[in-house]
């Protein structure tokens, strides 16, 4: 039944309509794969699909790959382990990157991510004057390695490329899905005088 299922699977990548050609991000070719790629959840804040592809590319939880006939960017976070005959999970649309610096130089990770879901501006009123909070808040999925683990912690400030809202790290969760490291970040105080606003790096104006 397994090699029946996986000779399905075969016929399927080169004759379905749902037929794909993807492109992991850490590959050190660019030899594309075929897999794959059926409608799962379509909402207005995020895009969910599952892949079906062979356990002989290694497709886990945290890969990230390009979808090459839409040239857009996935996230694997979740993988059926009921089948057997090749990995089935389900992905995620990346819309935005983030980037960050230490002291083993520049790094950058693909991310998917919702919100912000606020609806009312949070205030501050004391003696008659009134100071607006930062409360706009996100929920990002990246992919779980050293890079990440080793920057991503709470408190750690943030930007997406692209967007001039930093952001600030209030709580992660790296137990829950191998592979995957969940953020909750909330709009913070941009340091105009330290971050590289336009490139999106904390820090990127300071001079050793």
């Amino acid at each position: 039944m397994i090699k029946d299922k996986r000779r399905s699977l075969d016929h399927a990548v080169w004759n379905s309509y749902q037929a794909a050609e993807v492109v992991r991000t850490d590959a050190e070719n660019r030899k594309p794969v075929r897999a794959l790629i059926n409608p799962n959840k379509l909402k207005q804040d995020y895009d969910d699909k599952i892949i079906s592809v062979g356990y002989e590319y290694n497709f886990a939880p945290g890969t990230v790959f390009e979808w090459l006939g839409t040239k857009t960017y996935w996230i694997v976070y979740l993988q059926d382990l009921t089948e057997l005959a090749y990995f089935r999970g389900d992905i995620r649309k990346c819309s935005y990157q983030i980037a960050w610096e230490d002291e083993d130089g520049l790094h950058s990770t693909y991310a998917a991510i919702r919100g912000p879901v606020e609806t009312k501006i949070n205030f501050i009123q004391k003696h008659g004057i009134s100071v607006d909070t930062p409360n706009h808040s996100l929920s990002i999925l990246m992919p779980k390695n050293e890079d990440t683990l080793n920057y991503f912690k709470r408190y750690n400030k943030f930007y997406l490329q692209g967007d001039d809202t930093c952001w600030r790290v209030e709580a992660l969760d790296w137990i829950s899905t191998p592979g995957i490291l969940e953020i909750e970040a909330v709009e913070y105080f941009a340091n105009e005088t330290e971050d590289d606003i336009e490139a999106g790096i904390v820090g990127g104006l300071i001079e050793e």
